[in-house]
């Protein structure tokens, strides 16, 4: 009597459970459709869609957004938004590239690779000019935001991953590939950022500085140090960045800092290199310059990713 009893009251509760489930999956799949049953996916597509969230809530892009973002309806505290840290941020920035900026822009100076002409300044070894403190000051400011920005935008673009099975055809397969590394590269460099790793980050900076100065005053050619440079670069930012975004702004500030100076050298007159080999109406600078400002960027990278983390 009492199995019997046992049997049907399992039996009750396995009908329960089977139509509590497809009451539900009903009421979900109607309100996905808008109220309209005649929208509502069928048992099959549902179980797909189910399943795709279930891995798009588990990623790590969903769960960095998540908790990064920090919304006040999920924690009911509303965190700093750009507009609030922005100012203390970039603040930060300009002291930084103002102090560290000189001291690591002196390296060169030891060795008289370039001869300041306007404001100079002499302070111990340190051979500089005032000019320097605020275009380094602005050129951190200017660069640091540029990685946070682009950063977000990688990270939000990831998390809109492609739900149906019709966008995922029509989606080429390298581009997937190409997003997939991004945003992975994105999500590790982000998570590594912190003041310790900024610091080894802005030792092997100084370092690469001495290694050029060391070989511009043995005499090695300037096509052989800028072979040297750009593959201590390629590796600089390979170890320290390795970010798609941070490649891009690496090769433009290897193209447009050399063209700034090339400018400030002609209208301002503000120093000169000695021993220049890429001339241009009349100023010039070594061509291995731009592999300097190439490896320069990593730093400020992690820098920027730190302190934006931390406020």
């Amino acid at each position: 009597m009492l199995a019997n009893h046992r049997h049907v009251l399992s039996h009750f509760s396995c009908c329960i459970r089977r139509r509590c489930y497809s009451s539900g999956s009903s009421a979900w799949s109607l309100c996905r459709s808008g109220g309209d049953p005649s929208k509502t996916t069928s048992p099959q597509k549902r179980d797909g869609q189910h399943s795709r969230a279930l891995q798009e809530a588990c990623s790590p892009v969903t769960v960095f957004k998540a908790t990064d973002s920090a919304s006040p309806c999920h924690t009911g505290i509303k965190t700093p938004g750009w507009k609030e840290k922005a100012p203390k941020f970039l603040a930060i920035l300009f002291l930084l590239g103002a102090t560290v900026g000189p001291a690591i822009d002196g390296i060169h100076g030891q060795v008289h690779l370039l001869t300041y002409d306007s404001a100079a300044i002499t302070l111990g070894s340190l051979h500089t000019s005032a000019w320097v403190f605020v275009l380094l000051g602005a050129f951190y400011a200017t660069l640091g935001p540029c990685f946070v920005a682009l950063d977000s935008l990688t990270l939000r673009q990831g998390s809109s991953t492609v739900t149906t099975d019709a966008e995922a055809e029509t989606q080429p397969g390298l581009a997937r590939q190409v997003r997939r590394w991004s945003v992975i590269a994105t999500q590790r460099a982000v998570s590594r950022a912190d003041p310790p790793r900024a610091a080894l980050s802005l030792g092997v900076v100084a370092a690469l500085h001495q290694l050029s100065c060391i070989l511009y005053t043995a005499g090695v050619p300037y096509g052989q140090i800028s072979a040297v440079l750009a593959a201590t670069a390629v590796l600089n930012w390979l170890l320290f960045d390795g970010t798609p975004q941070g490649l891009a702004l690496a090769s433009l500030c290897a193209v447009g800092a050399p063209t700034s100076e090339l400018l400030l050298m002609k209208v301002f007159g503000v120093w000169h290199y000695e021993k220049p080999d890429f001339l241009v109406a009349g100023v010039g600078l070594p061509s291995w310059v731009a592999c300097c400002y190439f490896f320069y960027t990593p730093w400020l990278a992690n820098a920027a990713r730190a302190l934006w983390k931390r406020m």
